[in-house]
């Protein structure tokens, strides 16, 4: 009698364990998938040229947006007439998520500001380095940046009194012409008063001017594989508000950028988190946090450690030790029969 009931709870115990083994396999395969589609997508980084449909290339100090769904991706601003951006490693690039949204518009002067011809663009599904020739409509890139109409002609030097000639009043900067300055009338004193300077374009206000400081984590080791967050303090020292892409790049590559706006005087922290360090050698690195104007780094060394694979699946040693108390219940089954 007592066998039997024996029997009959280690069949009830193995229909137990049984059944908790195919439901935490079930979990264990529902977090595995969970996990992937929640993983965020490749950075696309965009280089090439930009001209306007006369072949005219868009001239240094021009502006460029990436906007994706109405939010700034990234910015540059170009150093090179028809240029952004290049193909080399350390070569500026405006990079994107490819997650963001399923297209780009890339843009100048502003986020609103025009829009490159056959734009928008497909971003879903792109990854890696692409080069990618922008135009804009006739004569966007006629001028220079900041060429005006330019300011007002110089005075008129007034002549004195006296027979000496009045001088030539000076054009200013933008494109004012010069004024010329006209002779002094006769009189009984000699010298005509200098003729006014011509008053300037728009104004010099300055511009903004992000500094970077307080980099955590600086000279780090990690494993290969290992997810890095890395945070930074970024200032605006230049005297008038901004918005610029600050970066976190290693050896030269960006891992990860956010665009920031900034008022002149304003500090914000920037956070880079669980940058993901798989297709990193066994090497040390410069790492650090970039904007437009400044930089700060530091070395950061991949150990051999982990070779980022995981070959265990999360959850799987509670089934491992479910399987072990499954055989031990039927070892001693098998001994009371």
């Amino acid at each position: 009698m007592a066998s039997t009931r024996i029997h009959d709870a280690s069949k009830k115990l193995g229909v137990l364990l049984i059944t908790t083994l195919v439901l935490c396999s079930g979990s264990v395969g529902a977090g595995v998938v969970s996990a992937q589609e929640s993983a965020p997508g490749e950075p696309v980084n965009f280089y090439g040229q930009i001209t306007d449909n006369a072949d005219t290339p868009a001239p240094a100090g021009t502006e460029v947006y990436a906007v994706v769904n109405g939010s700034v991706e990234d910015r540059m601003t170009i150093s090179e007439a028809g240029q952004y951006g290049g193909p080399g490693a350390f070569d500026d690039k405006l990079t994107v998520n490819s997650a963001a949204g399923d297209e780009i518009h890339f843009r100048i002067a502003s986020p609103d500001g025009p829009e490159a011809v056959g734009s928008p663009y497909e971003l879903s599904g792109q990854s890696g380095v692409i080069e990618l020739n922008l135009t804009f409509s006739d004569e966007t890139f006629d001028g220079p940046p900041g060429d005006g109409d330019g300011g007002t002609d110089g005075g008129d030097g007034a002549g004195g009194s006296g027979s000496g000639g009045g001088s030539d009043g000076g054009g200013s900067d933008g494109g004012g012409s010069d004024g010329g300055g006209s002779d002094g009338g006769d009189g009984s004193d000699g010298g005509g008063a200098d003729g006014g300077d011509g008053s300037g374009g728009d104004s010099d206000t300055g511009a903004p001017s992000f500094v970077v400081s307080e980099l955590d984590p600086q000279d780090v080791t990690i494993s290969a594989g290992d997810a890095l967050t890395v945070t930074a303090t970024i200032e605006n020292v230049g005297d008038t508000e901004g918005t610029q892409s600050v970066e976190y790049r290693i050896g030269g590559a960006v891992m990860a950028n956010q665009s920031v706006l900034l008022a002149p005087g304003e500090t914000t922290t920037v956070e880079f988190a669980d940058i993901e360090t798989l297709n990193l050698e066994t090497d040390e690195y410069e790492h650090g946090v970039f904007t437009e104007n400044d930089s700060q780094t530091a070395t950061l060394t991949i150990g051999g450690g982990s070779d980022g694979t995981n070959n265990s699946t999360p959850g799987f040693g509670y089934v491992a030790s479910l399987l072990a108390l499954l055989l031990f219940v039927l070892g001693v089954r098998r001994k009371r029969d």
